[in-house]
């Protein structure tokens, strides 16, 4: 195995591991595995994952002309409340600039979203109805994808997700306007057939409907 692809990033110190897919496949050939869910399954086969939380919507690289920053959304799909208080969200480079901190009191009730921005304002700008937002957090994604992820107050690590602007990712969410919208919440993270472009400026704070709302021009 390896720590670079083909072979699955995500068991390279981002809480995941390698998974089996095909018992009967090549165990040398990559493709024969994925990067299952956090903390792996160790014992029992491969279930979907059972996360509280996820990043639901990740917006990299926004189209010049429409231009709201860096940001990405969390979305508490189980039926209790999520405590986010002195949560940490990064990106993949570990140093304190890259670090930002949920403030104490922030909890995330069922099925609710909440933002994470880059630049408060900008997003303020384009969204001015989102409501659930927080930041700024004051460092930006790489338009050429990397890893993001979230540590709970006591420093374990509860989000991964290592995004890409390259196929089978969405090529739409790479300056074109539209953003990473996750497909099944309890599907793999780390491959892009399980994320989609989903509205022109995205769904930030809700979930994702198809019928988008008027969000600006495909022209700007």
């Amino acid at each position: 195995y390896a720590d670079s692809a083909p072979w699955p990033r995500g068991a390279d110190g981002q809480g995941r591991t390698m998974e089996l897919l095909d018992p009967q496949g090549d165990l040398s050939d990559p493709s024969s595995w994925f990067d299952g869910c956090l903390g792996g399954s160790p014992g029992t086969v491969y279930s979907p994952c059972d996360d509280p939380v996820v990043f639901s919507e990740i917006n990299y690289y926004s189209r010049p002309g429409f231009d709201m920053g860096d940001w990405v959304e969390i979305r508490n799909i189980s039926d209790t409340v999520v405590d986010l208080s002195s949560w940490t969200f990064m990106d993949g480079v570990d140093s304190i600039g890259h670090r930002f901190v949920i403030p104490e009191g922030i909890n995330l009730q069922p099925l609710q979203n909440v933002v994470l921005v880059q630049d408060t304002a900008r997003f303020k700008w384009a969204m001015p109805d989102v409501a659930n937002v927080l930041g700024p957090f004051g460092f930006g994604l790489k338009n050429t994808g990397e890893w993001i992820r979230a540590y709970d107050c006591n420093g374990k690590i509860i989000l991964s997700v290592r995004y890409d602007d390259q196929s089978p990712w969405p090529s739409q969410a790479n300056g074109e306007g539209y953003t990473l919208e996750l497909d099944a919440e309890q599907g793999l993270m780390n491959d892009g057939n399980n994320w989609f472009a989903g509205c022109y400026g995205g769904s930030p704070g809700t979930a994702y409907t198809p019928t988008c709302p008027p969000v600006g021009s495909a022209d700007l």
